[in-house]
């Protein structure tokens, strides 16, 4: 009987380890981004938050799993690599992949995700797409100035541009959500309240964002 219990008590610590992903590392990718031109961000059902930063190189870490990084025609493509075996409680012990991105990237920023949310304080960018299924889109931008097209089925969209007077080209719809446009546009009243087109200042940046059952706030 005692042999059992030695056998079993580290297969009970394996399983708890895999469930809470403790590896005792910061599994972390670096990239330089001079010559890329597309940075893919595939991040499923784990919740993404991006930053810029003034740096040379890309950085991307994950407190859990390892981070797959490919490279290939001018576009990075990042992930999270897949469990062998998937057993034992998932605790979200700390749990965020997190990526930075160069201040001076001027490429297409494409996310990919799941249920997963997507969130960003003072981002930098000049094209940013996001399409996820029932995860909510949170993005602060530092200094706007860029296209933007975000869509979710069941999730909210929060865009703050942290500009007074934005030049842009809006197109929000939603089917069963309710929309907040806090930036000077001259909506026309004539439009449904669902779905809203407008132009604000010279129109130099297009923000289409769009959700069946969310939220969308333009702030």
């Amino acid at each position: 009987m005692r042999k059992h219990y030695i056998i079993l008590i580290p297969l009970i610590l394996f399983i708890f380890m895999q469930g809470c992903g403790l590896s005792g590392e910061n599994h972390s990718q670096t990239a330089n981004v001079d010559n890329i031109k597309t940075i893919v961000i595939n991040h499923d059902s784990t919740n993404l938050f991006l930053r810029s930063a003034d740096q040379q190189n890309m950085e991307a870490s994950y407190s859990k799993q390892d981070i797959t990084m490919d490279e290939e025609d001018e576009q990075i493509t990042l992930g999270i690599k897949k469990d062998l075996i998937n057993i034992g409680p998932k605790l979200n012990m700390n749990d965020k992949f997190e990526v930075t991105i160069p201040d001076e990237f001027e490429g297409n920023l494409v996310i990919n995700g799941s249920s997963g949310n997507v969130s960003s304080d003072q981002l930098s960018t000049n094209n940013l797409d996001i399409e996820t299924k029932s995860g909510n889109i949170s993005i602060s931008f530092e200094d706007f100035h860029s296209d933007v097209h975000a869509v979710t089925t069941s999730g909210n969209i929060d865009l703050l541009l942290n500009e007074e007077y934005p030049d842009i080209q809006l197109k929000s719809k939603t089917v069963s959500g309710d929309e907040m446009i806090n930036i000077p546009i001259s909506a026309d009243e004539s439009q449904d309240e669902k779905e809203i087109e407008d132009t604000a200042g010279k129109g130099s940046s297009e923000i289409n964002v769009t959700t069946i059952s969310g939220n969308i706030t333009v702030r």
